[in-house]
């Protein structure tokens, strides 16, 4: 959902709040974490279709 904010409401939640960025930071370097991370163009896409009006 991060990604969704930022790429289409240009709206980062991690703004002004530093321990959820260090969170999400700390959590990218643990191995088991990374390993279930999805392409974001992947994610972006399927995220607009499922929750954005298609015109």
């Amino acid at each position: 959902m991060h990604h969704l904010l930022l790429d289409v409401w240009k709206h980062d939640i991690t703004a002004g709040r530093p321990k959820l960025a260090a969170w999400m930071e700390e959590m990218n370097k643990i191995e088991a974490y990374t390993q279930t991370k999805h392409n974001r163009e992947d994610t972006l896409n399927y995220l607009k279709k499922r929750f954005l009006i298609q015109q």
